[in-house]
């Protein structure tokens, strides 16, 4: 088709957004993918201004740890009574070691009637409901 293979891999949703799907999860990637994704990240930057990957949980797939360290920075995505403050520290931890900037925290499924009722002293994260951030 003239295009290049990348080009040829990415498709577009009704509103335009570039999508690149990507292979299989929980395989090691080696040096050599590992080269090859440096490489991919630098072709993508050429045409866009913003790359989102979506990863794997940091503390359980290595390969979302060499992704975070490619990127200009990561958005961590957690979830409500099921993301403990332990694990959010040591994914922070980690993320401090690539020293990859954390651009902030998304707190999914919060169920906004059981927080009314209170989660005092929980182990979990909860969420500032109505203070500014």
């Amino acid at each position: 088709s003239g295009r290049s293979p990348l080009a040829e891999a990415i498709a577009r949703d009704p509103n335009g957004l570039a999508i690149l799907r990507g292979g299989k999860t929980g395989q090691d990637m080696g040096p050599i993918h590992f080269e090859r994704m440096h490489e991919l990240f630098a072709e993508l930057k050429k045409t866009y201004g913003y790359i989102l990957v979506d990863t794997g949980p940091i503390l359980a797939h290595s390969e979302a740890g060499a992704i975070a360290n490619q990127a200009d920075g990561v958005i961590v995505v957690t979830e409500w009574m099921k993301t403990s403050k332990q694990d959010m520290s040591g994914m922070l931890a980690l993320l401090k070691t690539y020293a990859v900037p954390v651009l902030g925290v998304v707190l999914n499924r919060v169920d906004i009637e059981k927080y009314k009722e209170g989660a005092v002293g929980s182990d979990f994260l909860l969420p500032n409901i109505g203070q500014a951030a």
